[in-house]
């Protein structure tokens, strides 16, 4: 047991020991007397989708009803029905979590996400052992067990024995009706894309990539959705002051959307490359694929790169400060003419180049962005 245990179980009490028992008793209700024949009919059932005989058939394996005890088991059925909203399955995987249960390790913020999820779907108890182990909890497991939840709800956060943790990006709208452009690297290889606001989630789909300026525009279905004017980047020079709003490390920073800003540095990449601009807007892992915004509220540009800080310190000696990279809103333009029907009717006109408040242009922007979670090799 982990030695921060016995203290949080006192502090949450045992009256988990009095629900298992009834949970017992509904489960011996279920399948009788626990003969073969119940299990394998539960199996049955639970197999075609059913998520009350999966969250069953988890509780069998979870007390050895009718089966050989095996929690690594009970949790795979668990996690089954939890993603379809059974909030007694997360219950328990999040009871799991916290007890160290076999195969399935003690994991505090693991436990919290479970119990928050069951939470916000009505379980009592959950919400009780999830407000009591959150006065244990930093603020930044807290925003880590959110995303945890989040991933896991869109197929991508894993329970014990399945696949790692999804993946993440940004991404922003460009029409009302769901066009959305992110990075090629991004989204490449995926096998599943989710768009998160907020509470809100939206299954997406790709719609063209264009590999060599690393750009990719996706597609969510039904719906109305903010979106940003994209303009030529031609006009901006060197000095043009540009933002963005982005999802960096989402585990550590939260889910609400990270604001900074800079100028452009130089109007042209690593190497010189035409393609991109330099830019001072300091950006971390999870900014790829974000607006850039000049001062009026257009995009000029999407946010790609930053320098590989350790390899410039291994070749120079000297750390790098805020040496990023945008694609060129020219380059996107091209793609979404080629690739979305009738593109000048759905993009959004350009705002003019006259003074408007900051705080609107920030507000239309972070309403414009989501957070991209993208599950692979599934």
């Amino acid at each position: 047991m982990n030695e921060d245990q016995p203290k949080i179980c006192v502090k949450l009490g045992h009256a988990w020991a009095q629900r298992l028992l009834v949970s017992g008793l509904l489960l011996m209700s279920l399948v009788g007397t626990g003969v073969a024949a119940d299990i394998a009919k539960l199996r049955r059932t639970a197999e075609a989708g059913d998520a009350t005989a999966q969250y069953e058939l988890g509780r069998a394996f979870d007390k050895g009803k009718g089966v050989e005890e095996d929690e690594l088991e009970a949790s795979r059925w668990y996690a089954r029905a939890g993603r379809q909203g059974h909030k007694k399955a997360l219950y328990e995987l999040g009871d799991q979590h916290f007890f160290g249960a076999g195969d399935v390790p003690f994991d505090r913020v693991r436990s919290y996400a479970y119990w928050d999820l069951a939470a916000a779907r009505g379980h009592f108890f959950a919400r009780l052992r999830r407000n009591a182990l959150a006065r244990f909890l930093t603020a930044g497991q807290v925003a880590s067990a959110t995303i945890i939840g989040q991933q896991f709800m869109a197929g991508g956060a894993r329970a014990v024995g399945t696949p790692g943790p999804a993946a993440s990006g940004t991404a922003f709208f460009i029409s009302s009706d769901g066009y959305l452009v992110t990075n090629e690297h991004v989204v490449g290889n995926a096998t599943k894309l989710t768009a998160v606001q907020g509470k809100k989630k939206w299954p997406v789909k790709v719609i063209a990539v264009d590999a060599i300026n690393d750009l990719a525009v996706l597609k969510i279905d039904g719906g109305s959705f903010k979106a940003l004017p994209v303009i030529s980047s031609r006009r901006l020079r060197e000095g043009s002051k540009v933002f963005t709003f982005g999802h960096p490390n989402p585990s550590l920073q939260g889910l609400d959307a990270v604001y900074t800003s800079g100028e452009i540095s130089k109007l042209s990449g690593i190497k010189d490359d035409p393609r991109m601009f330099q830019i001072s807007v300091p950006i971390q892992a999870g900014n790829s694929g974000g607006a850039l915004v000049d001062e009026h509220g257009n995009v000029v540009g999407v946010v790609v790169a930053r320098l590989n800080a350790l390899k410039l310190l291994a070749e120079t000696g000297k750390l790098p400060q805020n040496v990023n990279y945008a694609v060129k809103s020219t380059r996107l333009l091209l793609l979404l003419e080629e690739q979305i029907p009738k593109a000048g009717e759905k993009l959004k006109e350009s705002h003019p180049r006259k003074s408007r408040d900051p705080a609107t242009v920030r507000d239309e922007v972070k309403q414009a962005t989501v957070l991209i979670l993208v599950e692979r090799g599934r």
